[in-house]
Formats: C-alpha cells, sequence, structure tokens
C-alpha cells in the first residue's frame, strides 16, 4: 500500500485547520436585541451601588450564570456603555445648534446606528465565546420569548 506525500499533506492541514477554527453560535437579531437591553441595564453610572449588585445578582440568577459568566457580561456591558458615550458625542456634533437636520446629517445619524448595532454583534460574538452552551440556550429561549410575545 503506498500513500502519497500530497495526500498526508493534505489531511493534517485540514485536520489542523479545522481544529484551529472554534465553532462560534452565530449572533441572531433576537440576540441584538436581547444584549442590548442587557448592556443598557447594566449601565451603572447613574444608579446607587445597591441596585446595580440587585440587578447583577438577578441577571445571575435568571440566566444561570457562572461567576466568571457573569464578570464576562459586567466586562462587555463597560464596553458597551463607553462606546455608547463616544457615540453620544458624535451625536451631539451632529445635531448641536441646528433647527433642522440636513439629509447629510440625517445620513450620519444613520451611520450611528448602524455602528451601535454591529458593535452590538460584536461584543455579543465576545459573550458568546465564553458562555456555556447551557447558558447560551437560556439567553436564547429568553429573547425568543422576549421577542415573539404580542405587544399590548
Amino acid at each position: 500500500m503506498t500513500i502519497r506525500l500530497p495526500l498526508i499533506v493534505c489531511v493534517i492541514a485540514t485536520g489542523w485547520f479545522a481544529q484551529a477554527q472554534p465553532s462560534t453560535p452565530l449572533v441572531t437579531q433576537h440576540d441584538v436585541s436581547v444584549f442590548a437591553t442587557i448592556f443598557s441595564k447594566l449601565d451603572s453610572t447613574q444608579k446607587a451601588p445597591g441596585i446595580v449588585e440587585a440587578e447583577q445578582k438577578f441577571l445571575a440568577q435568571q440566566f444561570a450564570l457562572t461567576a466568571d459568566e457573569l464578570d464576562v457580561v459586567l466586562v462587555v456591558s463597560k464596553q458597551y456603555q463607553d462606546f455608547l458615550g463616544q457615540l453620544r458625542e458624535a451625536q451631539r456634533a451632529i445635531i448641536s445648534d441646528k433647527k433642522s437636520l440636513s439629509s447629510a446629517d440625517m445620513l450620519q445619524l444613520d451611520d450611528l446606528l448602524r455602528t451601535r448595532d454591529a458593535r452590538i454583534v460584536s461584543l455579543a460574538g465576545q459573550v458568546f465565546q465564553k458562555l456555556r452552551p447551557e447558558t447560551l440556550a437560556h439567553l436564547r429561549t429568553f429573547a425568543d420569548r422576549v421577542t415573539t410575545q404580542p405587544k399590548r
């Protein structure tokens, strides 16, 4: 039996490539809305420390987060809050001292919204990489319930 060298190299390279690419769940539109809400709720800049701690504890219980998972969510939430601060400054620069907005101004504001949404997707992806599969399932179940409930 003869085995050709190119075939061996191909098999080894393919096996290495498959192992080198971690499987990261795709972020859905449901995930984006839920993470936007979670990241916003965890904004501690204008809340009393007791309220912040209670919200963190509730979040951990609601989604069965481990301490490490909660830490990841809190770190990413802080990154989101910092990013929102930058977006708010950009928004103020666009609309400051104007009685009406031009179409160029409106396009800039739309770009800010798209940038925000893309950042949420990116940050949610970072969180997903650190969550256990069962935690991710809790989050997605919650997202499905929240986004499919009829509006009252």
